[in-house]
């Protein structure tokens, strides 16, 4: 198996453990950060193919940060400080 595969096996296991969890933002946002690294380093390797699969991996994630957002932002309209 190659490296860039296994580094998505290892973030898809982790993304799991977030979800039955419950994770926070600041989790899903490190998630996202792994991920553009390893596109990052897909990328510099010409390995553009890769790349693109990692990043369809990753925009799941992406909705899961935006949605994580709004519910702090409504969290805090609630209860202003």
């Amino acid at each position: 198996m190659d490296w860039w595969r296994k580094e998505c096996k290892r973030l898809e296991i982790r993304e799991r453990q977030l979800h039955r969890w419950g994770a926070t933002l600041e989790q899903v946002e490190e998630l996202l950060e792994e991920y553009g690294k390893l596109r990052i380093a897909l990328e510099k390797q010409n390995m553009h193919w890769a790349s693109m699969i990692v990043g369809m991996n990753a925009e799941p994630i992406l909705y899961w940060r935006m949605a994580l957002e709004d519910e702090r932002r409504k969290q805090q309209e609630q209860n202003p400080v």
